[in-house]
């Protein structure tokens, strides 16, 4: 993800970024929550039948389709928000990735309830390199802003792929028997949570969009991009093993205790100096990584370390609410 950050970088422009950032910042706003909290339930609970999980199945995937229906049909109303006619089509084309995220959310789930990190892992970097790949072809071939598209979407469409390879479990019907309020209300609470918090997270892309434009979003999400994309790689490993671990320390309290103290530990031990040296040092990386032409970035960029630094840490505590 910081090769492709690097590379596409130096093919495209900042207007290229700006114009998918600020479809993103209202799509992105429902991205963490297509699941509608249920992945997380399939993790959390301690016993879970195969019918319970085939009814998950089933609304998440009904879930992704009235996503994509939704978005597709608010297209137009999206475009004239930003007085910009290319955002329509870029809105349709990104809507399609709430279908194949609906078909994922389960067969994801078991994988992280058994602790398939590695396999999770791989199938998530085998999408990444080749979508990167057809994303670098398009942009050598001056299709600007549709080479950011289709890396998304394709790269959605690979993990799809993936998960129904790498997890045996095929969805049945929908059983009417098998109860799932309490999975549902569970899955409700922390939608309408992580549902907040993403529009306050989108929100300045959204403003920044729509008064100044996308070039200045551009830089804006470059800069934030640096911050993020090493930050994620750090705290996905370490989050999806603590979610199940923690979930199955629930009756054991000192054990549970010292568990999430060495994470804290941990993350607080790399994270710290790291968003210390980003800020002393954010326009020679903004330039290396970058390039010339990205040098305004490199104040946002002192500004995100401290995110850098101690979100993280202070994010860690949903892990413990969730949990």
């Amino acid at each position: 993800r910081m090769a492709s950050t690097v590379v596409l970088a130096r093919l495209l422009f900042p207007e290229d970024f700006g114009l998918v950032t600020m479809v993103t910042a209202i799509t992105g706003m429902f991205d963490g929550v297509r699941d509608l909290g249920l992945s997380a339930a399939t993790v959390q609970r301690s016993d879970i039948s195969d019918n319970q999980v085939c009814n998950l199945f089933w609304i998440d995937v009904t879930a992704g389709f009235l996503f994509f229906s939704i978005f597709s049909l608010c297209s137009i109303p999206i475009s004239a928000f930003y007085g910009d006619e290319r955002v329509m089509g870029i809105t349709i084309a990104i809507a399609t990735t709430f279908i194949w995220g609906g078909l994922t959310v389960q067969h994801e789930a078991l994988l992280t309830r058994q602790l398939k990190q590695g396999e999770l892992s791989a199938i998530r970097l085998g999408a990444n390199i080749l979508s990167l790949a057809v994303a670098i072809i398009l942009a050598v071939n001056t299709f600007g802003y549709w080479a950011l598209v289709f890396r998304e979407i394709l790269r959605n469409m690979i993990i799809a792929c993936g998960v129904w390879l790498r997890c045996p479990w095929r969805p049945g019907w929908p059983n009417r028997k098998s109860s799932i309020g309490g999975l549902l209300r569970f899955g409700a609470n922390l939608s309408a949570t992580h549902f907040i918090g993403l529009m306050v997270s989108r929100l300045d892309g959204l403003l920044i969009g729509k008064f100044f434009g996308p070039v200045p979003l551009g830089y804006y999400r470059q800069a934030q991009l640096l911050i993020t994309v090493p930050l994620e790689q750090l705290n996905a490993p370490i989050f999806s093993v603590a979610q199940p671990v923690l979930s199955r320390l629930q009756s054991d309290a000192e054990r549970y205790r010292r568990f999430y103290g060495r994470m804290v530990f941990f993350m607080s031990l790399v994270l710290i100096p790291l968003g210390a040296s980003i800020a002393v040092y954010a326009e020679e990386i903004t330039l290396l990584v970058l390039g010339d032409k990205w040098v305004d970035s490199a104040a946002f960029l002192r500004i995100f370390s401290v995110v850098a630094a101690f979100g993280p840490v202070v994010g860690s505590s949903g892990i413990v609410i969730i949990t």
